[in-house]
């Protein structure tokens, strides 16, 4: 098997898992969908339908794939792509290429996966409802911290890392005006893609404004987020409305040994129970008692630690060996059980 990997890049996840899959001794290739990842590529990509068919990103992507069919590549994975078209991945399936589709959106927030589906072997997503509804393989995303030796120490109470889109510079606002009331500490990341933009986007919510001081335009390192997570009691996790799959953050926080105070409920649902023992659900009408809750069992030195099925479950190499099995088309029931355990 000779692997080629196609999605957009997203803090070098898939860079990470395609130089992880080739540690494996399965030689992958990664292929980023867009052209460009600044400000204007992204939006050219997500708003420009034309473009995709007849400009620059069809011309980028159908690169992609002539390359991918001049080489001796047997399985392409698509990873929550929304610039490649059914025509370009046509040319792939003719060519007779086993193709898998995994995806860590939903179809809600990137409906364009879903037209890809009738040219696809296999498919698995993160998203629960997702699964449910299109009968796709439940493969959960995964932790894979890094520069962690030795562990800082646990010196915030709560940490967030987020890009600040949709409604949620609200709640941060007054997660952090409850955080400072409460006498807790807090780091936050906050991304978004242009300042610009942003101020634009909100310019008639001058209650956020404080804010804008604090988006980052660059992508947060995966070294820095692993870090700051281990360094607080408490990771926040806001998930999107659109989705209901457990986010990277749930599976960081919990690998680190942090509380996980989220808004979804699946977590409770889809983790294993001594996992969901370390999520306190999140309700944006009652932060102060939310905040409290989860500080407590934070400092409980009665917590119940990590055991090695539960690094398993959390960590990427449990994801790679549900991926492997999904590019095989493996039949075996166990290996797309939850999280494989």
């Amino acid at each position: 098997m000779k692997l080629a990997i196609i999605g957009p890049s997203f803090f070098g996840y898939l860079e990470d898992i395609s130089d992880r899959l080739n540690a494996r001794g399965l030689q992958t290739r990664f292929f980023d969908e867009r052209k460009s990842n600044s400000v204007i590529g992204k939006l050219f990509a997500r708003f420009s339908p034309v473009a995709v068919k007849q400009g620059q990103l069809a011309a980028h992507v159908d690169t992609i794939i002539d390359t991918i069919l001049l080489s001796d590549t047997t399985h392409v994975l698509l990873v929550s792509v929304e610039v490649v078209t059914k025509q370009q991945i046509s040319r792939l399936k003719k060519a007779g290429l086993t193709l898998c589709r995994y995806g860590w959106d939903s179809v809600r927030n990137k409906p364009k996966m879903y037209a890809l589906d009738s040219l696809m072997d296999h498919i698995a997503s993160f998203d629960p409802e997702d699964c449910a509804t299109h009968g796709y393989i439940p493969i959960h995303l995964f932790s894979a911290p890094k520069g962690l030796s030795p562990a800082p120490p646990k010196t915030e109470d709560f940490f967030y890392c987020t890009t600040l889109h949709s409604n949620r510079p609200q709640l941060v606002m007054r997660l952090k005006k409850a955080i400072a009331a409460n006498g807790f500490s807090d780091r936050m990341f906050l991304f978004y893609h242009s300042r610009l933009l942003w101020a634009l986007r909100y310019a008639y919510q001058p209650t956020v404004w404080p804010l804008l001081r604090e988006v980052s335009t660059e992508p947060f390192s995966l070294t820095a987020i692993a870090a700051a997570t281990h360094g607080a009691r408490v990771v926040i996790d806001i998930h999107h409305g659109a989705q209901s799959g457990l986010t990277m953050r749930t599976f960081e926080a919990l690998s680190l040994e942090a509380i996980l105070l989220t808004t979804n409920r699946a977590s409770l649902s889809e983790l294993p129970t001594n996992l969901a023992a370390r999520v306190v659900l999140l309700d944006p009408e009652n932060l102060d008692d939310c905040l409290r809750a989860a500080v407590t069992p934070a400092t409980d030195p009665k917590l119940v630690s990590l055991t090695d099925k539960d690094r398993y479950a959390l960590s990427i190499d449990r994801f790679l060996d549900q991926i492997t099995a999904l590019l095989k088309g493996d039949s075996v029931p166990e290996a797309f059980k939850k999280f494989n355990i």
